[in-house]
């Protein structure tokens, strides 16, 4: 079945622990909507196959203003998530803003390729815009910790959208640029280079690994849920007449790891 739109994309994001905030629209002409209603001109996806990493070429460091842009600008919205390096203190880097449950613009011109014809990855492709710009560092802290937000938001949703980062994680220059997986060079070339400073290679292995982990429960967890079982053991074994102490020595020693976790 295909996926016509991304509402259910905050609590994806909240359920990978990754920070999250819903945008609320007051002003312009999407004011009084719920962000799981915006879209460009009401439009659905026609089936979300890729999910495409931009960077929103605001001024290097915190552009909180860059928000009002992607929510508010003449196309808007342009992508439908912004993930943020921490808005100058206000919250974590890395905090996701979700402002576009339908479909966004922010692909643009590029293709054919991956399936998808000439111009129309909009109507495919979920886009993450990133407060980046070009020939930005990712070494600060406060950007590491942006990056590495990115990459597990993005593969908690390509986990729940059933999509592989390879070939399904692209970059906005992938799609302008072509020469990747087979693509050949595109007329688009050098239209963009966004998102700028990730290898994507590197990118696909990275989110690949991060989906494995997902749904996994913590070493933590798993101790506490040996230690749930074994105690309900040892009851029984108790009011059955039973001897007790090997199970509860096992418990003592399950719970002084827990506390070292």
């Amino acid at each position: 079945m295909a996926r016509t739109n991304i509402r259910d994309a905050a609590d994806i994001l909240r359920a990978a622990s990754v920070p999250v905030i819903e945008e609320r629209y007051t002003t312009g002409v999407y004011a009084g909507k719920s962000w799981k209603d915006v879209g460009w001109q009401g439009q659905p996806y026609r089936d979300v196959k890729f999910i495409l990493w931009h960077h929103d070429a605001s001024p290097t460091g915190d552009s909180p203003g860059a928000l009002w842009w992607v929510k508010q600008s003449e196309l808007a919205p342009c992508g439908a998530i912004w993930v943020c390096s921490g808005c100058n203190g206000a919250h974590a880097a890395g905090t996701w803003h979700v402002y576009a449950g339908l479909l966004s613009n922010h692909a643009g011109t590029g293709g054919p390729g991956w399936g998808v014809g000439k111009d129309a990855m909009n109507a495919y492709a979920l886009g993450i815009e990133t407060d980046h710009t070009f020939g930005e560092s990712w070494a600060p802290t406060k950007k590491q910790a942006q990056l590495a937000s990115l990459r597990l938001g993005t593969a908690a949703l390509m986990k729940a959208y059933g999509l592989n980062p390879n070939p399904s994680l692209l970059r906005h220059l992938d799609w302008t640029n072509g020469e990747v997986d087979g693509v050949p060079r595109l007329p688009t070339y050098g239209r963009k280079n966004d998102i700028s400073g990730l290898d994507l290679a590197d990118e696909r292995v990275r989110v690949a690994d991060l989906m494995k982990k997902i749904g996994k429960p913590s070493a933590a967890t798993r101790v506490r849920q040996q230690i749930k079982r074994l105690t309900a053991l040892r009851d029984t074994t108790r009011k059955e007449g039973g001897d007790t102490s090997p199970l509860s020595e096992r418990i003592r020693k399950l719970r002084d790891r827990l506390r070292g976790l």
